[in-house]
């Protein structure tokens, strides 16, 4: 068997040879010619290619070793690839290890990207536009949950959308939602829960939350807003009950007579007024007695 060679790499230790016949067409004739010639020629004689080379071999010049050459310096076929795969064979290797190594960067870099994201996600400039439905509310409470305002906004927007039962599992939500810790801000939920049970409610479910309210709250603060909510909305029997039940829960405290007297000051029961004036005289410690309130300009 009779092979042409292609191309020698001593650095890298590699042959690439050719058997295809299209090589070998000349051979015979060249051979014949050479043994009518006799030993005239060089040995040492660089025989030059200029016929094109096939899609899978490349155009190189062939050097011919002198038998000094090589002796001295034999052929090093230790590194030859003998799984039959050409030099292009091994570009393609190459070419695609480097692809994978790319493949295996981007794939480094997609988590940078991500965390990149998430970092920008906290100072996302939408949080600044206006809030118009349910989404964007649930948007904006995840970085900012233990705002009260914007729990108390969502259900407004609800109550104006006519859902007073998601309303109140907002008011839910907010109140486990909020830091045990941040005691203003459950108070005031509790106080927009007292206001749409007041509005949308019925006097069972506003009997309810009240007293949730007191399990979890400052009783006195609680029972002085309920007043204050009743009153505003024209609610007054109910309002005179819950102050009647702070006189008795919290009768050494002067605000509770204070804010009763003023409640019935507004409405013009000045003859209630002054009796609630002599019972507090008699309660209060005299310390705490009000000898001026009730003066009128």
């Amino acid at each position: 068997m009779r092979a042409h060679v292609l191309k020698v790499d001593k650095e890298k230790g590699r042959v690439s040879l050719s058997l295809k016949p299209s090589h070998f067409e000349n051979d015979d004739e060249e051979m014949m010619n050479a043994e009518e010639e006799g030993s005239g020629n060089d040995a040492g004689d660089i025989i030059e290619t200029d016929t094109e080379a096939a899609d899978d071999q490349m155009q190189i010049d062939s050097h011919v070793p002198t038998p000094i050459e090589s002796q001295a310096e034999p052929l090093a076929v230790t590194a030859f690839n003998w799984t039959g795969e050409t030099i292009f064979d091994d570009h393609k290797r190459l070419s695609a290890e480097s692809d994978s190594e790319s493949d295996i960067d981007k794939g480094d870099e997609v988590p940078k990207r991500k965390k990149n994201k998430r970092s920008k996600i906290k100072f996302d400039k939408t949080q600044s536009l206006p809030l118009a439905s349910a989404a964007d509310y649930e948007r904006v409470l995840v970085s900012q949950p233990d705002s009260s305002q914007l729990w108390t906004q969502y259900m407004a927007h609800l109550l104006q959308l006519g859902e007073v039962d998601k309303a109140r599992a907002v008011a839910d939500r907010a109140l486990k939602t909020i830091n045990m810790r941040d005691e203003g801000e459950k108070m005031n939920i509790w106080i927009a829960l007292l206001n749409m049970e007041n509005s949308f409610g019925t006097e069972e479910t506003l009997d309810d939350a009240f007293r949730r309210a007191c399990e979890y709250t400052d009783k006195k603060k609680m029972h002085a807003h309920l007043a204050w909510i009743l009153a505003k909305s024209g609610n007054d029997d109910k309002a005179d009950e819950v102050y009647q039940t702070m006189l008795k829960k919290f009768r050494q405290s002067s605000k509770v007579w204070v804010n009763y007297a003023t409640y019935l000051m507004e409405r013009e029961r000045q003859e209630e007024a002054r009796e609630l004036l002599q019972r507090s005289m008699r309660a209060l410690p005299k310390s705490k007695c009000i000898t001026q309130f009730f003066r009128r300009d």
